[in-house]
């Protein structure tokens, strides 16, 4: 599979990793990396002195309610001895740097050492959340350091296991409570703006085909056929069931499978695509975070891509704009929300633009970005920059050029392109 175009979206942070069990592993007895969940179900089945058959955790929660299987569980996980974990698949996960909000499915706590290593984060640099049912945890306070990375636990973790999904109807509870329907508390709240449009990574996430069905539904929080992302699922079992395909592809879901590979799809994906981003690395241009919103009138649409390709040629990372030509319902939503928080807002000035006044361009985008300029004003401060850029002949003194706008410099693409560059980029932040 060419995995360039989930390459160019990650790098644009536009890619939430979803981790599952077949990325947390364990060293067995005969020094054979294999799953976690595995090594611990059948830990378990010695403690309770049956036969080990493949259970899960949670079949052996449900068989034997009077063992307290979850306090075991998290027992057998705390006397594991660190150098038994295999961290590599994780560590490779942790060193794509562009990953800055990643998910876990699992109580473990294996992503988190792998981040901590792999980037060397300090605990003000590492967020680390754990989601129940219950208010356990709270998301950032807006005056807080930004973390580097967030780590969200979406099952909730071993270090409560009494608020965490530990059995299957747990853990349909825990993925419910997520959806718009359900009165969500606050950490729930910023799960999803997290994840909102963004594109979803899941990668070895073994569940069910109806419940994997069921997750990405509810994390998308849209129809599958009103869904306009492609998100992608890479899974050592999904690819052998022809059902959940089939599904899923009609839905321009993308499942990935690695060529002669039989097991450990999951490893050899995360293999091939730290080996991918790397190779990227070595010829990536310093790289700048922050959003760039491009605003333009649709027949301009051409001399906007040449912009936003010298914007990434130069290592802008999100510059943005609505290449659908939508204005209705979560097209006219998301617009609306990459105005409120993007760092630059560039109008696009042409004949086109200037007129009709009454174009979504203008009604919408440059109407919403006045009012937040004018909020800034009456706050005294500078939430983002504003650099007009000329795409034809117009003159800088046009008046119909909105008056606030002629506040700011104003540059001619086809005569400042170097300029206009250094005034976008000296905006946002490098990394």
């Amino acid at each position: 599979m060419n995995l360039d175009p989930l390459i160019d979206n990650i790098t644009a942070g536009q890619v939430i990793p979803i981790i599952g069990h077949d990325l947390c592993l364990v060293h067995n007895y005969d020094d054979k990396p294999v799953p976690l969940e595995n090594f611990i179900a059948s830990e378990l089945t010695r403690k309770l002195n049956v036969p080990y058959t493949g259970q899960s955790i949670s079949e052996l929660a449900f068989a034997y309610p009077q063992d307290n299987v979850m306090l075991t569980t998290y027992s057998i996980y705390d006397k594991i001895d660190e150098d038994r974990f295999y961290l590599e698949p994780l560590k490779k996960l942790a060193g794509i740097t562009d990953f800055k909000f990643l998910v876990s499915t699992t109580l473990d706590d294996l992503l988190e050492k792998s981040l901590r290593k792999t980037r060397n984060l300090k605990d003000s640099r590492l967020k680390v959340l754990d989601y129940s049912l219950q208010q356990f945890a709270q998301p950032p306070g807006e005056y807080e350091e930004k973390p580097l990375a967030t780590v969200f636990n979406l099952l909730g973790s071993f270090n409560n296991v009494i608020e965490s999904a530990f059995n299957e109807e747990e853990t349909l509870e825990h993925i419910f409570s997520l959806s718009d329907r359900y009165n969500r508390h606050p950490l729930a709240e910023y799960f999803a703006q997290q994840i909102k449009n963004k594109i979803l990574l899941f990668i070895g996430c073994d569940y069910p085909d109806w419940f994997m069905r069921f997750v990405i539904r509810i994390l998308t929080n849209q129809r599958y056929k009103s869904r306009i992302f492609s998100d992608y699922i890479v899974c050592d079992k999904c690819t052998k069931s022809p059902e959940l395909n089939k599904f899923l592809k009609q839905f321009n879901k993308n499942i990935v499978a690695i060529e002669g590979v039989e097991e450990g799809q999951s490893r050899a994906f995360v293999d091939q695509l730290y080996e991918k981003w790397m190779d990227f690395q070595e010829n990536r241009p310093i790289q700048y975070d922050g959003s760039v919103f491009l605003s333009y009138n649709h027949p301009d649409q051409e001399k906007v891509n040449t912009l936003k390709k010298l914007l990434k040629a130069k290592g802008v990372r999100n510059a943005w704009f609505d290449i659908e030509n939508l204005d209705a319902g979560e097209h006219k939503t998301l617009i609306e929300d990459e105005i409120k928080k993007c760092k630059v807002f560039v109008p696009l000035i042409s004949n086109n633009s200037l007129t009709n006044n009454q174009s979504y361009t203008w009604k919408v985008e440059w109407a919403g970005i006045e009012v937040r300029l004018m909020a800034d004003k009456y706050y005294g401060k500078k939430s983002f920059q504003m650099v007009p850029i000329i795409l034809d002949d117009t003159e800088r003194n046009d008046e119909r050029i909105p008056p606030y706008m002629r506040d700011f410099s104003i540059w001619n693409l086809d005569k400042n392109k170097d300029r206009i560059v250094e005034e976008i980029t000296k905006e946002l932040t490098p990394l």
